[in-house]
């Protein structure tokens, strides 16, 4: 089933109790499986939209529908089944480290749900597998590793709890090149091998169009697009979206105006190295 988003408005309530309208009457359904970007300038409102795919946020009106579960949801229900469903990792997960050792750290989460010890253990060192973390991190303080695996160890504690769902914020933020190539490899892993849907919010168009199969765009509250990456960037009011293009997609545009080089849809540089070999029967 996924998530749902029926008629979905959020508003935040100011110091003098106005209103400010976040989201407003939002219709969306996230299906089991989907790879799913979200994206738009900053005060969009997509990480509004996101808070409440695992009820840190409960709809001003309309109803979010997670599984089996209900936002806004009945006074004496508890959210922690849903964020079992759902996974957020936030900007910057590694800012929530604390314990004496990553081992521990990682458990944490699944003790919070009620696992013994022992369950927890296992179910922690068998996130760490799926992140790349070795025996030797494990012993080690969180806070004695580099900052990528750190990031590593904060997604493993998301993992540990078996969520079926990864909601992910900017999780490339602050990372090098190939920090964020390794951490969206890991992602697309999860995706394709363990078959966990993907909700990314990302500013990073490159990464966006790389990994996404499907791209929501969001603006003033409301999604202003919905649909494939080919259709997006060459969408005839792509302007008004106020986003960028991917580097590749760019130079090809150019390439395009400047030299006549037929153009083709390419998001990576090896994409645009490759076209250019067949134009040119390299």
């Amino acid at each position: 089933m996924g998530i749902q988003f029926k008629q979905v408005s959020y508003a935040y309530r100011g110091v003098k109790n106005e209103r400010y309208e976040a989201i407003l009457n939002i219709n969306l359904e996230i299906k089991d499986g989907e790879f799913v970007a979200i994206i738009g300038h900053t005060g969009s409102g997509k990480t509004t939209l996101v808070q409440h795919m695992n009820a840190l946020l409960e709809p001003t009106k309309g109803e979010v529908q997670i599984f089996n579960y209900r936002l806004p949801k009945k006074k004496k229900e508890k959210v922690g089944p849903i964020r079992k469903c759902v996974g957020l990792v936030f900007q910057f997960p590694e800012y929530q480290l604390f314990e004496e050792t990553v081992l521990k750290d990682i458990m944490f989460g699944p003790k919070n749900f009620g696992l013994t010890n022992e369950e927890a253990e296992v179910k922690a060192r068998e996130a760490a597998q799926l992140v790349g973390l070795t025996e030797e991190i494990l012993n080690k303080s969180p806070f004695r590793i580099s900052g990528g695996q750190m990031r590593r160890v904060a997604i493993a504690g998301i993992l540990a709890m078996e969520p079926d769902i990864l909601v992910l914020d900017e999780p490339t933020r602050g990372l090098d090149p190939q920090g964020s190539k390794e951490i969206m490899t890991l992602f697309k892993e999860l995706h394709v091998n363990h078959h966990k849907t993907i909700v990314l919010i990302s500013h990073d168009m490159n990464i966006v169009s790389q990994y996404a199969s499907r791209i929501l765009v969001m603006d003033s509250g409301h999604v202003v697009f919905d649909g494939k990456r080919d259709d997006l960037f060459n969408h005839p009011q792509f302007d008004a979206f106020h986003l960028a293009r991917p580097h590749a997609y760019e130079q090809m545009i150019h390439l395009s105006q400047q030299l006549n080089i037929p153009f083709k849809p390419v998001y990576t540089k090896g994409e645009l190295l490759e076209h250019l070999k067949e134009v040119y029967h390299e």
